[in-house]
C-alpha cells in the first residue's frame, strides 16, 4: 500500500484503490468493488459536509433487516460496541457497516485503502452474527475479533 498523499476527489480515490482491490467506477458511487475477504460488496463515495469540506464514506451491506426499526436499532447499539472502527447503521431494510474519513484537501492513499479493507472485513465477519441475532437464533456466533495480528 502506498502512503502517498492524494486529493480528496473521486478520481484520486479510485486511483488509490485500483492497485489494491477488484472494482471500479459505479454510476452511483465513486468506487464499488470487492476487497477479497468474503467477497463483500464495498461502496466508496466522496461527499461534502455542511461547510463544503470533502470526506470519504465507505460502506457495505452486512445483513437484511426487515424487522421493526426499533428492534434493529437496539441490536445495533449493542453490536456497535464490538467494532473497532466504523459503525453499524440501518437503512432501506439493510444493516450496513460504514466508516467516514474526514480530511482536509488531501489525505494519505493508505487511509482509503485501509478503510475499504476494514469495511469489507467487517461486513463479512459480522454478517453471520447479525443474521443470527436478527432471527433470534440461539446461540448466536461469537462476535468476530479483528485480525490485527495478521495485518
Amino acid at each position: 500500500m502506498s502512503d502517498r498523499q492524494i486529493e480528496v476527489n473521486a478520481i484520486e480515490v479510485r486511483r488509490a484503490l485500483a492497485r489494491s482491490f477488484s472494482g471500479g467506477v459505479d454510476g452511483d458511487h465513486a468506487w464499488r468493488g470487492s476487497v477479497g475477504i468474503g467477497d463483500a460488496d464495498v461502496v466508496v463515495d466522496v461527499r461534502s459536509d455542511h461547510d463544503g469540506r470533502p470526506y470519504v464514506h465507505v460502506a457495505a451491506t452486512v445483513a437484511a433487516a426487515g424487522q421493526p426499526p426499533g428492534r434493529v436499532a437496539r441490536l445495533l447499539v449493542i453490536e456497535n460496541g464490538e467494532l473497532v472502527l466504523g459503525r453499524l447503521s440501518h437503512a432501506d431494510g439493510q444493516v450496513l457497516v460504514e466508516h467516514a474519513i474526514l480530511a482536509g484537501p488531501t489525505m494519505a492513499a493508505v487511509e482509503v485503502q485501509s478503510s475499504v479493507w476494514l469495511i469489507g472485513w467487517a461486513a463479512s465477519a459480522f454478517g453471520p452474527r447479525l443474521e443470527s441475532l436478527l432471527r433470534e437464533a440461539t446461540p448466536p456466533p461469537a462476535a468476530p475479533e479483528p485480525p490485527a495480528a495478521l495485518r
